[in-house]
């Protein structure tokens, strides 16, 4: 499908992990838009100083909610690979308390999308956005944008 718009294509759903770098204070982001069809649209990598896993999931969950309202897409569904992430932005586990107010302003961003839904991806090495994280570098973020189809042949991916 394509957003009426702005000529790009939506996505459905998102793959996103977070993964420290060498360096302690610095975590990588990994994250990947998912067509219907399972194909990538779009993928976007950074490295960002001084944040801490967490911190940088709930980093990379906002950027996935920003994509959805500006393409307009709804019920969107992301894939995080921390359970404690995700039963957090569900509200089944409270949010750390150095994360509390950055926990409600996703979760307003989640309600203002309209049926977010965030579930737990498999925690593994293999996960194809945690290979993405680690593979973060500093400065702006690289992204990657697919007009044509790409076709995900991961294993990993196929289990989500």
């Amino acid at each position: 499908m394509a957003a009426a718009s702005t000529g790009e294509e939506k996505f459905s759903y998102a793959l996103v992990s977070a993964a420290p770098l060498q360096d302690t204070t610095t975590t990588g982001i990994g994250i990947i838009f998912k067509a219907p069809d399972r194909s990538t649209i779009k993928t976007i990598c950074q490295a960002l100083e001084h944040t801490d896993t967490t911190a940088a999931l709930y980093e990379a969950v906002m950027r996935v909610l920003d994509e959805a309202l500006a393409t307009g897409v709804g019920r969107p569904a992301i894939y995080v690979d921390d359970p404690q992430v995700v039963a957090q932005l569900n509200g089944e586990q409270p949010a750390p308390r150095e994360l509390l107010a950055t926990n409600l302003r996703t979760r307003a961003v989640m309600n203002q999308v309209g049926r977010t839904r965030v579930m737990a991806a498999t925690a593994s090495p293999r996960f194809s956005a945690r290979r993405l994280a680690t593979s973060a570098r500093g400065g702006a973020p690289r992204q990657h944008e697919t007009h044509g189809r790409q076709l995900s042949l991961l294993p990993d991916d196929a289990a989500v």
